[in-house]
């Protein structure tokens, strides 16, 4: 076998599990605008958050929850995506109802 097949074995393998997490850490890093804002005096949707929060400006606190939502839900949605498009690449006979299959339950009346 050669080196690149082992390789995109070992990446099929992996990469499922580890694209949820990259995900988190954009979330992340970009939770931690806030502190990076308000130390360098830069100005962003970190700081505009708080700002707004204390003026008690509603709708553009609202705005930059929403943005900071719609960035965690994108995120998830490619991780997603990636995950399923690396499981299909993996097992292209599998189907999306092959795990809820009436064999993998138990009967729980008796």
């Amino acid at each position: 076998m050669s080196r690149a097949r082992i390789a995109g074995a070992a990446l099929r393998r992996v990469l499922p599990p580890l694209v949820p997490q990259f995900g988190m850490v954009v979330v992340g890093l970009t939770g931690g605008a806030v502190a990076v804002e308000t130390v360098f005096a830069v100005p962003g949707i970190g700081r505009t958050a708080p700002g707004a929060a204390r003026s008690q400006d509603l709708p553009l606190f609202l705005g930059s929850v929403l943005a900071l939502l719609l960035l965690g839900l994108v995120a998830g949605a490619i991780g997603a995506g990636v995950r399923r498009r690396l499981r299909d690449v993996d097992d292209p006979g599998r189907t999306s109802h092959d795990s809820y299959s009436s064999n993998s339950c138990t009967n729980l009346e008796g």
